[in-house]
């Protein structure tokens, strides 16, 4: 278009070829305008197709195989991830029980100290 433009003010080319050439230059800016909005939302469709985990572990089991079409309505997840970085084992004790410990060892952090090691085995 700035060739065509400095060709008009010459009187090289004439208005109608000038404004072709800008009717040219305006199209081919809307068209790249338009790619680039195909582009952003294939990125985005893109982005859809990695399933990222939200914490390190072990994933489970997989019931959909490479290829397989899923959505958020699915009636199972596509997998499970088991954190095992770090793991807590609650269990209970009555009172009473806490207590006999209590006397038996002095106080209740003597009392834990004296208690077994656990151990746990994961099914894995």
């Amino acid at each position: 278009y700035d060739s065509k433009q400095e060709l008009y003010k010459q009187n090289v080319v004439s208005a109608f070829d000038l404004s072709t050439a800008k009717n040219s230059l305006l199209a081919a800016q809307a068209q790249l305008a338009q790619m680039k909005a195909q582009e952003v939302n294939a990125r985005n469709n893109l982005s859809y197709t990695l399933v990222k985990s939200p914490a390190d572990g072990v994933v489970g089991t997989l019931p959909y195989r490479v290829g397989t079409l899923v959505s958020a309505s699915l009636p199972e997840p596509l997998t499970t991830v088991s954190d095992n970085s770090d793991m807590y084992v609650y269990f209970s004790m009555t009172e009473n029980q806490l207590l006999g410990l209590i006397r038996r060892y002095g106080s209740k952090e003597e009392a834990l100290k004296q208690m077994p090691e656990i151990g746990l085995q994961l099914n894995d």
